[in-house]
């Protein structure tokens, strides 16, 4: 009997510890730069994060950012042969570039608005750049991650 005890209380002493672990640990997300769009005169605007996991979404954002800061056509258009989208998701960042790319579900549930929302949401540390210039990145295709919600 005591060691049926022992047991279920060491199962559940390893069950939370995995739980722990899993909630509170950060988890990195693998990327790799690939390109930068060059947008002409001063934007000045804030850091804005897009998710484009299909060639339609790049395109929409690139347009919402264009009518967001009152810019003509002056985005220099991405060559769209270029990119894979059966293979790889698109990460646009406007002013910045991305440092570290990464989620943890603690994270999530303090710092996005969005709990509806069944996909995770990425956190990202940055680092200064050109504010004329819009930096796209790549992660493998998935459906598990989305931008975060403000």
């Amino acid at each position: 009997m005591i060691v049926i005890i022992t047991t279920i209380q060491l199962l559940f002493i390893f069950g939370v510890e995995m739980y722990v672990k899993y909630y509170f640990t950060i988890k990195e997300v693998p990327f790799c730069y690939d390109g930068t769009i060059t947008i002409e005169g001063n934007t000045s605007s804030p850091l804005t994060f897009y998710y484009a996991p299909t060639e339609d979404r790049l395109l929409f954002w690139l347009g919402d950012h264009r009518a967001r800061h009152n810019l003509q056509p002056v985005i220099d258009s991405p060559d769209l042969s270029t990119y894979n989208f059966e293979r790889y998701d698109y990460l646009l960042f406007s002013g910045r570039k991305l440092k570290r790319l990464y989620y943890s579900p603690y994270l999530t549930d303090q710092n996005d608005e969005c709990h509806y929302l069944e996909e995770t949401p990425l956190m990202t540390d940055l680092e200064e750049a050109s504010l004329d210039s819009m930096y796209i990145y790549r992660i493998d295709k998935t459906t598990e991650f989305r931008a975060p919600c403000p």
